[in-house]
């Protein structure tokens, strides 16, 4: 079987060639392993990833992760040298470990052979693109059983299928008379081009492809009025993204309207590209060996509910409450907050700027955005980032660990300040040799917390504290005026944390495992959701966020009352009315129940 599927989200766009049962990846995008488990695609098959460009680099690092961590055995990537020594400074934080990466610049293997082109785009100085041009090993024609004469025994039948001739009975029979031709299916040129389009027509003109797999519009619309062959547009996703998650948002919503409903992406209005055959997310190309062509398989796909929003005024915007594993359910951490004239990120997990666009349809608290804390340097907090930066025309502030600066400074060097917050750490190892031993309640003797802790200044009060997690993992205070928040991190129950963080107005902390499970969350450096309530108890907080949550509580849980579970997309606005903490707390219930029938 040879396949093509498409898949695309507002974040970008992939294609996935499937031949037998090998899988070879063209362009990834920001939450492309989330989407792989919303549309049922297994990527532990994938062999070969084709990287277009260094947008591709940040979810690459993600899925890389995660196919090392399935134990697979080695990869191959396939990019230029450049998108190479970017991957090389991901390693310092993302160590592919026991996964073998081969990085190669062509490729080929027993069923298709790939030739990259290089496209550099004059207007973006060093900026490159690569579009691939693939021949695919001939489907070998089927055996013409009705025409093979009945004194040929079957078992000669396999030496027939390879053309070989048999003898029988003193007669000799030619293999090639039983079998039907081979199908040559052409060349396919996978086109990822947003530039230049005169200097790559006459590349791929040489190469004569039957088939154009189009990733943009303006590359379609030039190649096809120039090229004969048959053209593909991968069209831009303007559907629902996550279909799981939405029918749990708009029960949400229905509950509190601060739950908010992803908005639809902007579509430009475009005539029919008669000269291209549109492909939506989700869709299917097979090749059929009777029509000898590629049969367009469509997927359903949902709309989104009409509603508006605008932004508000100290407002905590949940980006991704999950951990780690990637989930449908949940993106990875991410958190804005947002006040009139500033605004800061905590974290930035991949996927994190499009999850902006989807709360609000547009990227405009992008232009008062200050700062960017990253508490630690694990992938699944750092990935998103690189987007982020590029979107930005002021310089902001980075507070983050040593380890992740050499990959974040590939993408913009010269947009931020640098803070290393890793002398945060050392402070904290002061801070427990003084304190000893961490008791239930807060040190009783006297102690001036603000000795131990990194601080600065972003549009907000910055404070940093070091947390017990990894090595370089630290927790945030932010004072905004007279509202203060304060940021876990990951991390276990940290005394210097709830001390940093008395008498905030929230208290934002991690609980990725339910109290039932302290044993693992102990071995694995983070907290329960007793543990978190006990820090938030002990510095006289107000209010309790919990995010952060395992997937095995991928859909939501109940709270006590005493805390607010978050999901994707939810808005917490400070100083605002109580929220329905007992509503939202019964549809968490019901959605329990119905998940354990």
């Amino acid at each position: 079987m040879i396949e093509l599927k498409y898949l695309a989200t507002r974040s970008g766009k992939s294609l996935i060639l499937t031949i037998d049962n090998r899988r070879y990846l063209f362009n990834l995008f920001e939450g492309f392993q989330r989407y792989c488990i919303e549309s049922s695609i297994s990527i532990s098959k994938i062999s070969a990833i084709f990287v277009s460009s260094e947008e591709s680099v940040p979810p690459l690092v993600g899925t890389y992760l995660t196919l090392r961590d399935v134990k697979k055995e080695s990869l191959d990537i396939i990019c230029s040298p450049g998108l190479q020594e970017i991957m090389a400074s991901a390693s310092r934080f993302a160590d592919p470990m026991g996964l073998r990466i081969n990085y190669m610049e062509s490729y080929a293997d027993g069923l298709v052979r790939v030739e990259t082109i290089e496209n550099v785009l004059p207007e973006a100085v060093g900026k490159k693109e690569s579009c691939f041009i693939l021949s695919i090993r001939p489907i070998r024609g089927r055996l013409l059983v009705d025409k093979i004469p009945k004194d040929i025994p079957k078992h000669l039948y396999s030496r027939l299928t390879r053309r070989e001739s048999v003898e029988c009975n003193g007669k000799t029979y030619g293999g090639g008379e039983y079998m039907e031709d081979d199908i040559d299916i052409g060349t396919i040129a996978i086109v990822y081009s947003s530039g230049n389009y005169q200097g790559l027509l006459e590349r791929i003109r040489r190469r004569a492809p039957r088939y154009f797999f189009c990733f943009q519009r303006d590359a379609a619309q030039f190649l096809s009025s120039s090229l004969d062959g048959h053209f593909f547009l991968l069209e831009d996703n303007h559907f629902v993204e996550y279909e799981s998650l939405y029918g749990i948002q708009i029960g949400l919503n229905s509950v509190h309207k601060d739950f908010l409903l992803p908005l639809p992406a902007e579509q430009h209005m475009h005539s029919p590209l008669e000269s291209a055959q549109s492909v939506q997310s989700c869709d299917s190309l097979v090749y059929r060996k009777s029509s000898r062509c590629f049969s367009h398989i469509p997927a359903g796909h949902r709309e989104h509910i009409p509603c508006s929003r605008g932004h508000k005024n100290k407002a905590i915007l949940f980006l991704g409450t999950g951990c780690a594993i990637p989930s449908k359910y949940r993106n990875v951490s991410s958190i804005l907050y947002e006040s009139d004239s500033a605004a800061i990120m905590l974290d930035c997990g991949e996927d994190a700027l499009f999850q902006i666009h989807r709360a609000y349809g547009e990227l405009d608290v992008l232009k008062k955005l200050r700062a960017i804390f990253i508490s630690h340097s694990h992938a699944d907090h750092v990935l998103g980032i690189a987007s982020v930066l590029k979107r930005l025309d002021h310089r902001i502030k980075i507070f983050a660990p040593v380890a992740i600066r050499p990959f974040v400074e590939h993408f913009g060097a010269k947009s931020h300040e640098y803070i290393e917050t890793n002398h945060a750490k050392g402070l904290e190892r002061v801070f427990r040799d003084k304190i000893g031993t961490p008791t239930q309640d807060f040190p009783s003797h006297t102690i001036n917390v603000e000795d131990y802790l990194l601080r600065s200044d972003a549009g907000f009060e910055i404070a940093i504290c070091g947390v017990d997690h990894c090595s370089d993992s630290c927790g945030i205070r932010v004072r905004d005026g007279t509202t203060v928040l304060a940021y876990s991190g990951d991390s276990r129950p940290s005394t210097l944390f709830g001390m940093m963080s008395s008498n905030s107005d929230v208290m934002i902390h991690e609980a990725t495992f339910a109290s039932d499970q302290q044993e693992r969350a102990a071995h694995t450096g983070h907290s329960t959701i007793d543990e978190a309530a006990k820090i938030f108890e002990m510095s006289q907080s107000r209010t309790l966020l919990l995010t952060h949550f395992s997937q095995r509580y991928s859909k939501g849980i109940s709270s006590d009352g005493q805390w607010i579970p978050c999901v994707d997309l939810f808005r917490y606005v400070v100083g605002s009315a109580p929220y329905p903490t007992d509503e939202i707390n019964s549809y968490y219930s019901r959605l329990e129940s119905a998940e354990n029938k």
